[in-house]
């Protein structure tokens, strides 16, 4: 075979695509605040207020903080994630009454982050109405929180 034909047959040749680097999706940026309830580890309705205010640093880099105040006290929570394709792994660092970091690993979509960590604790993230950010949380953070918050605008 000559070598220009070779080569015209090789680039014809489809080739598996890469997985491409996600762009973190536009929803996961802004800040926002809610007043809910979420419940304790005994059963307990706890009233939450909560800020939150995240960002993306570049395509593939997502962080942010998490500012919130119960009965049971005041913690806040930061946030660095890293996007691979539809992998994503970071770490989380509380700060409050009780200080923890956890590493979190899980996955990106357009419409939902979700993120666990080894002794189970969990979050996810996904786009809600008006601008809206909705935050599921499974035993998180030091009060071990669980719960559904709706995140308006501010």
């Amino acid at each position: 075979m000559r070598p220009t034909l070779a080569l015209l047959v090789a680039m014809a040749t489809a080739l598996p695509a890469a997985p491409a680097l996600a762009d973190i999706p536009a929803w996961l940026s802004g800040e926002w605040r809610t007043n809910a309830r979420l419940t304790a580890p005994d059963g307990a309705r706890l009233r939450i207020r909560c800020t939150l205010d995240a960002a993306s640093a570049t395509q593939s880099d997502w962080g942010g903080t998490l500012g919130c105040a119960t009965v049971q006290g005041r913690f806040q929570g930061q946030w660095q994630v890293a996007v691979s394709g539809t992998n994503a792994s970071g770490n989380v660092v509380f700060s409050g009454t009780d200080d923890a970091q956890m590493d979190v690993t899980g996955s990106l979509t357009d419409t939902r982050v979700d993120l666990s960590s080894a002794d189970g604790q969990g979050v996810a993230f996904a786009p809600g109405a008006e601008g809206a950010l909705i935050v599921e949380m499974t035993a998180m953070g030091p009060q071990r929180l669980t719960g559904t918050l709706t995140f308006e605008s501010r």
